[in-house]
């Protein structure tokens, strides 16, 4: 767990820089644990934004080139309507149980968090055209997102 790694540090959550996080503080001790390079992990986090007009002023918040800032150069690629049926916290968090479970390697070059997070955009709101945002990670990518489906 790669988050239990950084003591509960994550730009998603306003009291990074705090001693403990309360992240790290609601995470079961069974989870906090050096992570392995070669396997994939989850990170979901529930952020408060409820548009994309207040995640990008998150977005803006954390940019800069001060010490205290977590984002150089954001930008938002897209923002779509979810067309899941099941969608409710415990749908999503299986989907990505069953997403990791079908596939625990990790690659940098090739299953990452840009497939991650093509795959997930691509399954959540049914497109099948959906890549990862560097041209780069473009040329050995395959989509999963029959993998969000399936308890193997």
């Amino acid at each position: 767990n790669g988050l239990s790694g950084y003591a509960g540090k994550s730009n998603w959550v306003r009291d990074k820089e705090s001693r403990p996080t309360a992240l790290y503080t609601a995470m079961p001790d069974g989870m906090k644990a050096p992570w392995r390079e070669d396997l994939c992990e989850l990170r979901a986090t529930d952020h408060p934004a409820h548009s994309v007009e207040e995640f990008s002023a998150y977005l803006d918040e954390y940019t800069g080139t001060r010490p205290t800032d977590r984002f150089l150069d954001p930008s938002i690629v897209s923002s779509h309507d979810v067309c899941l049926s099941l969608r409710g916290l415990a749908d999503v968090m299986q989907y990505m149980i069953n997403y990791a479970g079908a596939d625990r390697s990790y690659h940098e070059e090739s299953r990452n968090c840009q497939t991650f997070s093509a795959d997930f955009l691509g399954f959540l709101i049914g497109q099948k055209k959906v890549e990862p945002y560097h041209p780069l990670m473009r040329v050995l990518y395959k989509p999963r997102h029959h993998q969000f489906l399936y308890d193997c």
